[in-house]
């Protein structure tokens, strides 16, 4: 999602990253700050603009809805049913706007043993194997600084 829409918006798209201000985009935390978010975060996200809204507020999903009506694409990461549990589910989107695209990325897909399972960087590098090979001196694992699966995966 990040670096896809990331990629988007240096290609020439108007991107709009939306963010509930009560519950802030996890890569906002990290090493190496920079006006109060981590260089990952402004790395991804420094050409979209930010819509900060609770959209899970009656205010705010009229917000989103009038968003919707303009947009091309919506791309979402959340587990599935996510959007549907806050109103937009891909039939609820198509009914504002039957032309726009919906990309649903999720860490585990949309069905499986694992589709419910949060996704993160962590948990990908450590189901992968990849965290065997991180490790310091002493051979204690580390975690990257970065998150390099989830981006990038």
């Amino acid at each position: 999602g990040p670096l896809a829409t990331h990629i988007l918006a240096q290609m020439g798209a108007e991107v709009v990253k939306v963010e509930n201000p009560n519950k802030m985009d996890f890569a906002r935390i990290g090493f190496n700050q920079v006006d109060g978010s981590s260089v990952l975060y402004h790395q991804l996200n420094h050409n979209k603009e930010e819509f900060l809204v609770d959209y899970t507020s009656k205010d705010g999903k009229v917000a989103i809805e009038a968003r919707i009506k303009e947009a091309d694409v919506l791309v979402e990461q959340f587990r599935p049913g996510a959007m549907d549990a806050w109103g937009f589910g891909y039939e609820a989107v198509k009914a504002i706007n039957p032309k726009i695209v919906y990309v649903s990325l999720t860490g585990y897909g949309q069905t499986g043993s694992y589709s419910k399972t949060a996704g993160h960087d962590i948990n990908y590098l450590a189901l992968s194997g990849i965290m065997s090979l991180l490790k310091d001196d002493s051979g204690k694992p580390v975690v990257p600084d970065t998150q390099f699966a989830d981006i990038s995966g």
